[in-house]
């Protein structure tokens, strides 16, 4: 005989905006209806034979395992998960549970989409029953510990982080967590820095190791240690939000004391930028707009490397600009660029009264 489970969920789980406008209210006629459909929907594109019974404060699932709720179902259910079909992906794995009770991953995996969910205490419940199944599910623990961080809990957060790079000293993202975590916390900086550097060298090309690195060290004063971290978190073509937060970091500190003062301590102009400028917009004068984009696009990608304003011995060559250039040349040129495409862009440094000079010609 097929074996038969019976799950119940809470109707305050489902996101409501998956229903039909007028069946959003629970406990109405037409919500029974729209959540019945909404779950045999589900059942069916997973092969299970079940029924749905819809009440105002529960909704009870009933099926029947008829071979098809096997290893197969759960990725199906997990793959949801990693599309952002947490709804989806969180009912189905719950449907499942009971035909998968001793699965660790399966609790792992639904303990972390409930985490992301901010439904900790459910979290933790699956996380720990991971744990208790297979005491070395290092992702289990892991995600335990940042569960408790999520809610500010650093306490009991450390408590977990710390014995799982005990038991996983080799894995990354043990260290990676322990690092986030202290780095939140009053006076564990130089804690924070230590854990981030485990990780970074167990892992070298993860460019949000390199990012939290490069933070801490930048709040602990290590200016060239951070510019570095940063540099390379570019170097591993980060997405689009990691990079922006690692070129801010170096502009941060390569737009320091960019110009030089005066004897009353007066910022002065830099004149090295107004030529280059000078340079520049007479370059691009003569460029269509098409070659003007891409000559902005190439100047961009060059100050991705994380230049040094500071150094004016480092060289590069760009195809948009003749013979070599310094750091400084690059971001003079790209400031302008911008400025002529989109006026005000802010490009992470201010040139704006260098390049007011150089376009009045001064």
């Amino acid at each position: 005989m097929e074996p038969s489970y019976t799950i119940h969920l809470s109707p305050e789980a489902l996101d409501v905006s998956l229903l039909p406008p007028n069946a959003r209210e629970p406990g109405t006629d037409a919500f029974a209806a729209a959540v019945s459909d909404l779950i045999s929907t589900d059942l069916a594109a997973f092969g299970l034979d079940g029924s749905v019974t819809v009440t105002e404060r529960q909704i009870t699932v009933t099926w029947t395992d008829n071979g098809k709720a096997g290893p197969r179902n759960l990725q199906r259910a997990v793959k949801l998960l990693r599309e952002g079909d947490y709804q989806r992906g969180v009912r189905m794995l719950k449907i499942l549970e009971p035909s998968h009770a001793e699965d660790a991953d399966l609790h792992f995996n639904l303990g972390a989409a409930l985490s992301d969910l901010q439904l900790f205490n459910e979290a933790r419940d699956h996380l720990s029953k991971a744990i208790a199944l297979d005491p070395d599910h290092i992702n289990a623990r892991t995600t335990l510990g940042l569960s408790y961080a999520r809610e500010k809990r650093y306490d009991d957060a450390i408590d977990i982080l710390e014995e799982t790079t005990k038991r996983a000293p080799d894995n990354p993202f043990g260290w990676r967590a322990l690092g986030g975590t202290l780095r939140l916390m009053e006076g564990r900086l130089k804690d924070a820095e230590t854990a981030l550097a485990k990780a970074a060298s167990l892992l070298p090309d993860d460019p949000i190791n390199w990012l939290g690195l490069g933070q801490v060290r930048e709040s602990l004063g290590d200016v060239d240690s951070s510019i570095d971290a940063y540099k390379k978190c570019l170097t591993l073509q980060p997405l689009d939000g990691v990079a922006e937060q690692a070129e801010a970091g170096i502009n941060r500190h390569t737009g320091r004391d960019l110009r030089p003062k005066d004897s009353q301590g007066k910022e002065m102009l830099r004149m090295d930028a107004v030529m280059y400028m000078r340079e520049a917009l007479d370059a691009f004068g003569k460029m269509s707009p098409e070659e003007l984009r891409l000559a902005a696009h190439e100047l961009a990608m060059a100050g991705q490397r994380g230049l040094n304003l500071k150094d004016s011995e480092t060289t590069y060559q760009l195809r948009c600009l003749p013979g070599e250039s310094t750091a400084m040349r690059i971001v003079s040129s790209m400031y302008a660029a911008f400025q002529l495409i989109m006026p005000g862009t802010d490009v992470g440094i201010d040139l704006s009264r260098e390049y007011q000079l150089a376009k009045t010609g001064g």
